[in-house]
């Protein structure tokens, strides 16, 4: 039987604490309550957003979990409503401390300045009778205990919140966690605890593997944009430093990493998924979340815009709210009739073109995986096999490969693609693979995936995206190839899911199979383009400082035994 430290992890996993980032001078703790009449705007946020209803904004609500431990809500009421209400909670790190600006590209006129980081907006919920709660989740702000991320203690304090929520004199007994990035992740794993009084989620672009998806996608440690996460938590005692725990025991998969790989298997609650279509942090574990969970009332959303600009446009307001309405109020709209699967298809290079497609599936039906054969002769690709083998090589530190064929005719490229390699390391034991996939023009042009946006705010939106969101310009994927083990259980013909629990060094001579998972994407392929598929030993999409193993020279290997392909997921235009 495992010891259960005072941090809520088994002693022998040797987790890695610090002193997590000092409170703002400024900070201000105590109960306090405050009205706030209808129309009343935060402009000293840059807010534009009128509230449509008078709300009362309680802060510091003290809440006590199982181990005594005590965090710190605040909630906001629509004032003058009669009945019992459901809440939606917002749970993250992120800070409770309101107004806050609108983030990033979202125009100001959506927001009100009462949101926390991420979370439902209150001035559209409050006004259709819901609470919203704000936690200070464990070692945030004055909340007691240090600071978790994700995995089996957060997950058991979300449920104490939502038990705590759901007695409350107001509450209506019925709850939905909410919202985008971390308010996303922390859904899965605190929903497949199955707490009674969780009546359904909404996790808005979340990524479900911290490991596999973060960390160390394809298991190559890549701390840095979590690190400038970490840098934006504030408290009085101590944070869990994933970014360093992603070091220890060589960066490979162990008990650890897998409580904080979400089991989705066990999640049964109603649930509305947004996929983030255009960026690559959270689209595989959205997907994969989605795809993997047990709920049998599941909607999804595969977007092509940014995940801010999407999540507060009041289009996708009203639509969630049915869903919401539906489950939390009882309320006898249409939303079952609602398509399980809705697709917006980035139409990459036609500039204001829009195309929205419906499935009942995920992966959608009528895919056709279509394989793609590398040929080293003249650098393209065809459904046909080489008949002869060859190789070609590149710098393993900065060279890069690649090849193209044109598209016979007209398609839809939805869901996940991969790549199958036959690779070869000279000088070295082990190699650091990226790969890409992406739409050209007829000349051979990148053409890079553009948000769908207001005019005036598309520069903007991409300023965000590139800056923060990292917008890939294709379906990317990538892998350490001593960490090629594929785990047989969680992979499947689509996507395989590699096990990074023990390292499979290279010989010299010795040429190894590898599969590498794109992120999955929903592109319109025109006949006459091209499809380019390239391979390197740095990050293609330029993903910043990331060190790699890689020296010497890559080969990839083609044709006959050693057949390296890409395979798409084709779907037929109706």
């Amino acid at each position: 039987m495992q010891n259960i430290n005072e941090k809520g992890y088994p002693e022998e996993w040797d987790v890695v604490y610090e002193p997590i980032g000092a409170l703002p001078e400024n900070y201000e703790f105590g109960f306090k309550e405050i009205r706030y009449p209808k129309g009343t705007v935060f402009s000293e946020v840059g807010s534009k957003k009128p509230l449509p209803c008078d709300v009362i904004f309680q802060r510091d609500v003290p809440v006590p979990l199982r181990d005594g431990a005590v965090i710190y809500i605040d909630l906001i009421f629509p004032a003058d409503y009669k009945e019992a209400m459901p809440a939606l909670i917002n749970y993250s790190p992120y800070g409770k401390t309101l107004p806050l600006p609108a983030p990033g590209n979202v125009p100001p006129e959506w927001h009100s300045g009462l949101v926390k980081f991420e979370g439902a907006e209150p001035a559209f919920f409050c006004d259709h009778g819901y609470v919203i709660v704000n936690p200070d989740p464990r070692g945030i702000g004055m909340s007691g205990g240090n600071m978790c991320s994700l995995g089996r203690q957060e997950a058991r304090d979300g449920y104490d919140l939502i038990e705590w929520v759901a007695s409350q004199k107001w509450s209506n007994g019925r709850t939905a966690l909410y919202g985008a990035s971390w308010l996303a992740m922390t859904q899965w794993f605190q929903a497949a605890l199955n707490p009674p009084h969780l009546s359904a989620i909404v996790p808005w672009n979340g990524l479900s593997d911290f490991y596999r998806h973060s960390l160390a996608p394809g298991g190559i440690p890549d701390s840095g944009f979590n690190q400038h996460i970490e840098a934006s938590f504030y408290g009085k005692n101590q944070m869990e430093k994933t970014s360093k725990m992603v070091l220890e025991n060589h960066g490979l998969m162990n008990e650890y990493w897998d409580d904080k790989s979400a089991k989705m298997e066990q999640i049964t609650v109603p649930a509305y998924v947004v996929v983030d279509g255009i960026a690559t942090l959270h689209t595989t574990g959205a997907a994969e979340g989605y795809r993997r969970l047990s709920s049998r009332e599941k909607w999804m959303r595969l977007n092509a815009n940014q995940e801010w600009y999407d999540q507060y446009n009041p289009e996708s307001e009203e639509d969630v709210l049915k869903f919401l309405d539906y489950y939390l109020k009882q309320k006898a709209n249409e939303w079952t009739q609602t398509s399980p699967v809705r697709i917006d298809v980035n139409v990459v290079g036609r500039t204001g073109e829009k195309v929205s497609r419906e499935f009942q599936q995920w992966p959608v039906e009528g895919t056709v995986y279509k394989k793609l054969y590398l040929d080293v002769a003249d650098a393209s690709m065809s459904e046909d096999e080489p008949t002869q083998a060859a190789e070609v090589s590149y710098e393993a530190e900065t060279g890069e490969v690649s090849f193209t064929c044109e598209v016979p005719e007209d398609f839809d490229y939805i869901g996940y693609g991969k790549a199958v390699l036959y690779v070869e390391a000279v000088g070295n034991d082990n190699m650091d693979l990226f790969v890409l996939v992406e739409k050209c023009d007829a000349e051979g042009n990148a053409q890079k995936p553009m948000p769908v946006c207001r005019e005036d705010y598309i520069q903007k939106c991409m300023d965000v995206i590139e800056g923060i969101c990292e917008v890939s310009p294709g379906a990317a994927g990538r892998l350490r190839v001593s960490r090629r083990e594929l785990d047989q259980q969680l992979s499947t013909p689509f996507i395989p899911v590699h096990t990074f629990k023990k390292e499979e060094y290279l010989r010299p001579g010795e040429i190894v199979r590898v599969e590498i998972p794109l992120t999955p994407r929903a592109y319109r392929f025109y006949k006459g383009e091209k499809i380019r598929f390239t391979v390197g030993g740095h990050d293609i999409k330029v993903h910043g400082n990331l060190q790699t193993c890689n020296k010497g020279t890559h080969r990839i290997h083609t044709g006959t035994k050693t057949a390296s392909y890409i395979q798409i997921p084709v779907v037929p235009i109706r």
